[in-house]
């Protein structure tokens, strides 16, 4: 027998264990934290990628043996904190550049920071940084989904791939001085080639985003907002750098000059400029073009008009499409489910139905769907039997825990009672019996035909055997005796009929009709040879108390007999 304080049991095989071993007492700081960055840079659990690929511990630590084994020491594993904290780190600092830079153009020379800005040259610093770290991260193969660590495959792929473009957006190109006379900024034009940076900022917050599991609809609108916001904020910085540039070959006379020249008078604020400029990029990106006529016609200026325009046009036409197709994905249920309605409602037109059958059809419809539409079989077919088991406990164990002759039952008896529990739904009025399609299992596929999953009126019928018990999920029913007088209304959670656990032969004189749309689930299990249930006496209570619930239901249904005790 084992101790539990020192005893225990390895689940772990000694050739799954990593190699990484513990270190002794002795050791060193240094060599405590290069063991804690070697942890950091293996995969780890709470990585959304690991879950998703790697499927499981034991594939987790495998790999990281299989990185411990055969990638160099400084390999970060893709599922790694490291490379995950480090790009978050740099996706966010890569956003606030792109914010900051434009900014600097509106800001004129005398007035102007000296061109190595720390938090630019900082940027920069981090590209390089960024270039080296992926040199040192691994990647995952499309074909194999296998996470490559091997540093020549990895340099390889990288070589071939956003090296270059990386390569010269974090080149302190900003330094270059285009003019010895500054009139105005003209070293911010060199932020242009800083936008390769997008692309790897984009895998950045892909990578941080699926960590959070947002919904497609939420990732898809923040992506688009953020969007919007780069773009028109780097239209802005276009619309000056252009003439700010121009202004060294151009005389500020000219008609354009002039209306450049007014947003950069000396005791005009940068936010004031830029919200001029702003106004005025966003009339050329949807096609208003400046709001005062232009006399002469200067070439960048022209050139300028029709870059800005066209852009606008094409970003506008993509948020447009984006904004539509989630409109549509988002409604896709709904624009489906009043196709199908329109489909029933010329069927029924064809079958010439009256027009209450009909109303009460489209009352059902909007009671089980909801407004929405969906296949519940294929949903049902996608998931396991755990998972389908899961959801007739959630549905309807309240319900059975609810009933008094259960109370006392094991946990297993009460999950094979909800098993074997049956969803019926009841209509107010009369529909013919041989248009009933029988109950439907809790929790499967519902009948698709519409027009037969309508039930009578009537739950239990005065005279006939009670053979079930009824559970009501939701809705109301009333319970008239056997003169017809209403005695009760029974609403949600409220249960009946759990006399029938007595016998199959009991005959009460109640009746039970529904009220409104009624949802109850039905037990019936099969008799034992003495005439009782078998699945009802698994305790003592539960065989004292089915007897009395049989005598209460005589009681109720003929209120002039005496009382027996």
């Amino acid at each position: 027998m084992l101790n539990s304080k020192h005893d225990a049991i390895c689940t772990v095989s000694a050739a799954q264990t990593p190699v990484l071993m513990e270190l002794p007492p002795t050791a060193s700081a240094w060599r405590r934290c290069v063991r804690r960055a070697r942890r950091l840079a293996l995969p780890c659990e709470w990585h959304h990628a690991s879950a998703a690929n790697l499927r499981s511990r034991r594939n987790l630590l495998l790999e990281r043996r299989r990185q411990l084994a055969t990638a160099h020491w400084l390999i970060w594993h893709p599922y790694s904190p490291l490379n995950y904290y480090w790009d978050c780190f740099v996706a966010t600092l890569m956003f606030l550049q792109f914010v900051y830079m434009p900014f600097q153009v509106f800001v004129i020379c005398e007035q102007s920071p000296d061109p190595r800005d720390p938090f630019i040259l900082l940027g920069d610093a981090v590209a390089f940084m960024d270039i080296a770290v992926t040199f040192l991260t691994g990647y995952t193969d499309e074909d194999s989904k296998r996470v490559v660590l091997r540093a020549r495959r990895i340099a390889g792929r990288y070589l071939r791939g956003g090296l270059w473009p990386e390569l010269l957006a974090a080149l302190p190109l900003q330094l270059y001085q285009m003019f010895d006379k500054c009139k105005l900024p003209t070293n911010t034009a060199m932020f242009v080639f800083k936008l390769p940076r997008l692309v790897s900022m984009e895998r950045k917050w892909n990578n941080i985003r699926e960590q959070f599991e947002l919904s497609y609809i939420t990732t898809v609108l923040l992506l688009v907002v953020f969007r919007m916001i780069l773009f028109f904020h780097w239209m802005t910085y276009v619309h000056y750098q252009v003439p700010a540039i121009c202004s060294h070959f151009y005389a500020m006379d000219r008609s354009w000059m002039q209306r450049f020249r007014g947003v950069q008078l000396p005791h005009n604020t940068v936010f004031k400029k830029y919200t001029a400029n702003l106004y005025l990029a966003c009339g050329l990106c949807i096609g208003a073009g400046y709001y005062t006529p232009i006399g002469v016609y200067v070439i960048p200026e022209l050139l300028l008009t029709a870059f800005i325009g066209l852009m606008g046009l094409i970003f506008l036409l993509y948020c447009f499409t984006t904004l539509l197709r989630l409109m549509l994905y988002k409604q896709y249920e709904s624009f489906l489910y009043h196709g199908k309605l329109r489909e029933l409602e010329e069927y029924m037109e064809l079958k010439r139905l009256p027009g209450l059958l009909q109303k009460k059809v489209l009352l059902f419809l909007k009671y089980e769907f909801n407004g929405g539409y969906f296949n519940e079989p294929l949903i049902l077919s996608t998931i396991n039997e755990q998972m389908k088991q899961d959801i007739n406990m959630h549905c309807c164990r309240k319900l059975v825990a609810n009933v008094p002759v259960f109370s006392d039952m094991p946990v297993a008896l009460l999950n094979t009672i909800v098993f074997s529990l049956n969803r019926v739904l009841y209509m107010p009025g009369e529909v013919s019996p041989h248009q009933h399609p029988g109950p439907l299992r809790c929790g499967h596929s519902r009948d698709t035909t519409l027009l037969t999953v309508l039930c009578p009126q009537t739950v239990v019928r005065s005279g006939e055997p009670l053979t079930r018990m009824y559970l009501i999920c939701s809705g109301t029913v009333a319970v008239m005796n056997w003169a017809g007088k209403e005695i009760a209304h029974l609403k949600d959670g409220a249960f009946y009929g759990e006399a029938a656990l007595a016998g199959p032969n009991l005959a009460p004189g109640i009746t039970i009709i529904a009220l409104e749309i009624t949802e109850i689930y039905t037990y019936v299990t099969p008799h034992t040879a003495h005439g009782t249930l078998h699945t009802a006496h698994p305790t003592p209570h539960a065989a004292r108390r089915t007897p009395h619930a049989a005598h209460r239901l005589l009681l109720n249904a003929r209120p002039e007999l005496p009382t027996v005790t």
